[in-house]
């Protein structure tokens, strides 16, 4: 389980809380939790997806901990390769901005771009592993890509500001 699912949920963790020490702790945590519930696992959503859920519920618990929500960034990494210092500064920036417009976003708007798009993970499934409707789903996607593409061509910093006046809110 480990081997099959480790690094895609470490992914996802760090994803999640944007520090690696926590995303960590959040895997195995969620592996620990796993082992001591898998014979409640009853295979009705694939492992993964019952990994996520214990992840998820791993990092609302670490956040309700410390009384507030550690900021989704974006990671985008790109193989080795000779490029162009040019084209790397316009990596680096074009990066920056996605991690700033994301964090901006709502946490509920943050975790479906994650699922959706980070995750690979169909409408369906995530209405099941989130436990409302796919309507929902499809209705905070929208919401989401919206607003991060409007955060996102506009390039002034009133653009780049927290919906509703918060960025961390669930």
């Amino acid at each position: 389980m480990v081997q099959a699912h480790g690094d895609r949920l470490l992914r996802a963790a760090y994803l999640l809380c944007h520090n690696e020490h926590d995303a960590k702790d959040l895997v195995q945590e969620t592996f620990c939790q796993a082992l001591d519930a898998i014979k409640r696992f009853r295979r009705e959503s694939n492992e993964y997806t019952w990994l996520y859920a214990i992840l998820r519920n791993q990092f609302l618990l670490h956040c309700r901990r410390i009384s507030r929500l550690f900021p989704l960034n974006l990671i985008f990494s790109h193989p080795a390769e000779r490029v162009d210092p040019w084209i790397q500064l316009n990596r680096a920036e074009s990066h920056r901005r996605m991690e700033t417009a994301m964090a901006l976003l709502p946490f509920k708007h943050r975790e479906m771009l994650l699922l959706r798009y980070v995750e690979e993970m169909k409408v369906d499934e995530i209405a099941n592993l989130l436990q409302i409707s796919p309507g929902t789903v499809k209705s905070r996607l929208h919401t989401a890509t919206r607003v991060l593409r409007k955060k996102l061509r506009s390039g002034n910093r009133e653009a780049l500001r927290p919906m509703g006046g918060k960025s961390h809110e669930m």
